[in-house]
């Protein structure tokens, strides 16, 4: 079952569970329904017991008709004693079902989301909200739902008898128990609301907490010594966070108590009523014995779990309404497409960019203006410039990430929008900046790069020879099935530029036509990063790469330049060309001249 795109209300937390696993789930709704007419039942067969002993002791009735109100009683303790057990196993069963289904969806949803949305706090509170623990919600909610529809239940079916009894005290009790109702789910709204706000600040406290805590950061902690001030921040949001849940516990205790105090007066007040129909004979002995205990506890049930139930199904109301929200975020259409492999067949494939002008969504700042710039196939091109001029820009919207641009990007004569997602993954492989170091066996970690060649070892081998991985696999104790980093026991740690060779084998596996390699080294030297072009742009030969960098020195490797400046295209050429230009590149160079000598 996937959680989709639709209206969602408070009864998607029965329809959910049901189309997931129907038997269990009405299983547990049968088994509330028969705990819910128990207190109703009991009083009726309690009532007939005392009426049945006092008719034998009056003489009026046989010993033998003791029996049948006694075996009633007895299963219905039976029933009461087992049902615990039985209920909870289907429980938890359903609770695995609930989870390994809707967590599957949401985490579907969240890959599926629109590139641009990752720049937006407000999504990723929503997302941090929604998220965490979502079948854990939904099966919270649904039992909250039973909970409360028990609890109704209860009070209805003790009102019915009621009335049948004494009219007037039904709906007495009725009148008595209506604003306790309305001001339980006010309080609910309220509570889920601190909730929310106190989310944000949980977020930020997570992030921070992983700062103190996380791999990634010790040695900049060691190196700085900035634990006991981060640290203190954390504490700072952690303490805001909880002074709000703090707050609203205590609104939500108190509302309880209250509640509870207001039952108690309700409830002597409903059995002196019932004084006065049993003194005149109205209403029997029996029936007066069974009433009052289930008074008392309606009484229980009112005070403690009808309350807290109903601020429950408050708080799930207000969760389900976020819950549509995040379901209805734009989604990319194909985003889990693998990439189309019948694309790869075209040879030779023009970029075209015609008066292309951009902003990211969200601001008013154009980052490329009017852009118009023409690559050919099969040769390698460096786009070079400042920080912010744009270039990564350009291959975001050439791999499909944006499409809210004004102009045109052609591939070959057809418009990048008329590509499915999954033909652009077939023709682009990427490396980027931000590249991932996956903690897995070197093997899998290549062959992320191209799923359908997990079991390939020969595509392995020879991309393992092209990117010089001969060195790396040597010293791992057992060859490429050696987990690289330091997350797992027997775990490798690879250097900066092993990693990079890594990212960039698993962009060549990928048999993408057009290759991108989009600075993955600005963490590298210089030279170091010279290097790793040079490998990248032999081994991509007679296939078109586009190299992004703003520093020069892998740039003379390529049969072109672009210079990238305030988004737009101020100058292109060779190297010589552009150093005879005497403009902005022949500037640039000669000030990162000194790294390469």
């Amino acid at each position: 079952m996937k959680l989709r795109n639709k209206k969602y209300h408070i009864l998607n937390y029965v329809t959910i569970p049901i189309v997931i696993s129907p038997i269990l789930t009405l299983l547990c709704l049968f088994n509330k329904v028969i705990v819910a007419l128990i207190p109703v039942i009991q009083t009726v067969i309690t009532a007939d017991f005392v009426n049945t002993v006092l008719g034998i002791y009056n003489g009026e009735i046989k010993k033998g008709a003791i029996y049948l109100p006694l075996f009633y009683l007895i299963c219905i303790i039976l029933y009461t004693y087992v049902n615990g057990t039985l209920i909870g196993f289907a429980q938890m069963k359903l609770e695995i079902k609930l989870m390994e289904s809707i967590q599957t969806s949401v985490i579907e949803k969240r890959s599926k989301l629109d590139y641009w949305l990752i720049e937006h706090n407000d999504t990723w509170d929503l997302i941090h909200l929604v998220c965490n623990n979502s079948s854990d919600r939904i099966k919270k909610g649904y039992f909250n739902l039973l909970d409360a529809g028990t609890n109704l239940v209860r009070v209805i079916s003790i009102l019915v008898l009621l009335f049948y009894q004494i009219w007037w005290s039904a709906i007495l009790m009725f009148i008595l128990f209506l604003p306790l109702f309305v001001v339980m789910l006010r309080s609910g709204k309220s509570n889920y609301k601190a909730i929310k706000e106190a989310n944000k600040i949980e977020r930020k406290a997570d992030y921070l907490r992983n700062v103190l805590q996380g791999r990634e950061s010790v040695e900049e902690r060691s190196l700085f010594g900035f634990s006991k001030q981060i640290n203190d921040k954390w504490y700072e949001s952690y303490e805001s966070a909880r002074a709000m849940e703090k707050l609203a516990l205590v609104k939500n205790t108190l509302s309880v108590n209250a509640t509870g105090i207001s039952t108690i007066i309700i409830a002597l007040i409903l059995i002196g009523s019932l004084l006065k129909p049993l003194g005149n004979g109205t209403l029997s002995i029996g029936m007066f014995i069974g009433f009052v205990p289930s008074i008392f506890n309606l009484v229980r049930t009112m005070s403690k779990e009808f309350t807290q139930v109903t601020i429950n199904l408050a708080n799930d109301l207000e969760y389900i309404k976020d819950l549509k929200k995040f379901m209805e975020l734009p989604e990319t259409d194909g985003a889990l497409d693998l990439p189309n492999e019948t694309i790869r067949k075209i040879d030779h494939i023009t970029i075209k960019f015609i008066n292309v002008t951009f902003c990211y969504p969200g601001t008013n700042r154009t980052i490329l203006k009017n852009l118009t710039m023409t690559l050919y196939p099969n040769r390698h091109y460096a786009l070079v410039g400042l920080n912010g001029a744009g270039k990564s820009t350009i291959t975001k919207l050439l791999t499909g990430l944006y499409t809210n641009y004004t102009g045109e990007i052609l591939l070959g004569d057809k418009n990048i929008k008329d590509f499915s997602l999954a033909e652009l993954k077939g023709l682009f492989g990427s490396v980027y900046q931000d590249f991932a170091r996956y903690s897995i066996p070197l093997k899998d970690s290549i062959l992320l790069g191209n799923i359908r060649k997990l079991g390939d070892l020969s595509k392995l081998t020879k991309v393992i020879d092209d990117m010089d991985l001969k060195q790396i696999t040597s010293r791992l104790s057992n060859g490429f099935e050696t987990p690289i980093g330091k997350i797992f026991e027997g775990g490798t740690d690879l250097s900066g530029g092993e990693w990079q060779r890594v990212a960039i084998a698993r962009t060549l596996v990928n048999d993408a036509k057009i290759l991108i390699l989009d600075e993955p080294t600005a963490a590298l030297d210089p030279v170091a990063e010279s290097n790793i072009y040079e490998l990248f742009h032999r081994i991509s030969m007679g296939k078109s790469a586009i190299f992004i960098t703003h520093r020069l020195g892998a740039a003379k490797l390529t049969d072109e330049i672009l210079v990238i400046d305030d988004g737009t295209v101020k100058e292109q050429g060779t190297h010589d060309e552009l150093m005879e230009r005497n403009g902005i590149y022949c500037n640039l160079y000669h000030k990162q001249r000194s790294w390469y000598q």
